[in-house]
């Protein structure tokens, strides 16, 4: 009896964390004009996203002038879904990378 008590109480708990697991990924990744496996991105709705590559290279620009005191002169925008990263070049060279999180940017 106390082993078959043990397999169900761990068939519930593997259950409770499957559940738990999904839960996460469906609220960190809803779907975006796919399946729900496939997921879309975190930070868009829908299909539209919030903010465009423009927008952000924009960002990107002022955020550098503001800490550096100089002009970047090329920003490349990655888009990797629950987040996008601002690369911003001087001459050809990397000088700085910046992560965009709901609307917020970080210096990574």
């Amino acid at each position: 009896m106390q082993n078959k008590s043990l397999k169900n109480y761990l068939l519930a708990v593997v259950i409770v964390l499957f559940f738990a697991a999904a839960n996460s990924y469906i609220l960190a990744r809803p779907p975006a004009g796919g399946s729900l496996l496939s997921g879309g991105p975190c930070c868009r709705v829908g299909t539209v996203p919030l903010f465009t590559n423009e927008q952000l290279q924009k960002e990107g620009f002022s955020y550098y002038k503001a800490r550096s005191g100089e002009k970047a002169d090329t920003a490349i925008v990655h888009d990797y879904g629950c987040h996008q990263e601002i690369y911003l070049y001087q001459n050809g060279i990397l000088v700085m990378r910046l992560s965009h999180v709901n609307g917020r940017l970080f210096e990574i």
